[in-house]
Parts: structure tokens; sequence; C-alpha cells
């Protein structure tokens, strides 16, 4: 929802200032770059918010949690910190490069199947009814 929500207010701003130049949106999270780049059937809401997406003219790309400015919020940084922090209001050093430069990410080739199989104990009797010649006999056991 992130990325949609970003995507939204990218196409917002771009329309309100008549900017044409190419624009980007980070994501910190490969799993949502991945999801975006690759042509995987989810649900029919996933799926809509995707296509919403990729239709957009904005290009996603991957910064590291390292270089994320929004992660800064979740560090314990003090006010006098942030108020010095290069990274809160330049955003990460590469962005000073043009944008050839930056570097690319790519979303797997070979993505892993993960297939998981519930192992569920079989049920074993705590007594052997057959030893019971009668119901009468084996009710006075199970209540104990």
């Amino acid at each position: 929802m992130a990325a949609l929500i970003g995507n939204r207010l990218l196409n917002f701003v771009k329309g309100q200032l008549k900017h044409t130049e190419p624009t980007f949106l980070w994501s910190n999270s490969q799993a949502t770059l991945h999801r975006i780049a690759t042509a995987t059937t989810v649900d029919r809401f996933v799926d809509n918010r995707l296509a919403e997406i990729r239709r957009s003219p904005a290009q996603f790309r991957y910064v590291d949690s390292g270089n994320n400015p929004a992660d800064l919020a979740t560090r314990d940084l003090t006010i006098t910190e942030l108020r010095q922090c290069s990274q809160w209001w330049e955003g990460p050093s590469f962005l000073q490069q043009e944008s050839r430069c930056w570097s690319e990410w790519t979303a797997p080739q070979n993505p892993v199947a993960l297939v998981i199989i519930p192992i569920i104990p079989a049920v074993t009797d705590v007594f052997d009814c057959q030893r019971f010649s009668t119901l009468d006999k084996l009710i006075p056991t199970t209540v104990q």
C-alpha cells in the first residue's frame, strides 16, 4: 500500500507542478519491488493496485535501509542529531550523482518456490479398545 500511496502522491504533485522530467520512487522493500516487477497473480485487489503502479511513468528503485532517510525516524536520534543529519535533509549521498550512476536493482529471475507441507501427527489411541469385551467395561477406564 505504501508503494501505491507514494505513486498516487507523486502523480498528483507532478500534475500540479506540470513536471515532465523522469521521476523515481524509492523503497527499501525488495519484496515490494519484486512484486511490482514481476507478473505474479495474487488476488484481484492486489493485482489491480499493482496494475495501477505499473501504468505510472515513475521508476521504482531500491534503497538499502542504511541509506533510507525515512528509517532515521525509527532510530534513536535526538532532535539535535536529526538537525545535523545531512541524510535527513538531502537524502542519500548517491542522489547527488546523475541518475545513470545510481545502482540498479533487478528482480531475481529464478524465484524460489516455497512449499509448506503441514505435518499433522497421527492420532493414536491412548488405550486399545479391543482389549475390552463390553462397553460397560470400557467406560470406567475412559473416566479415569
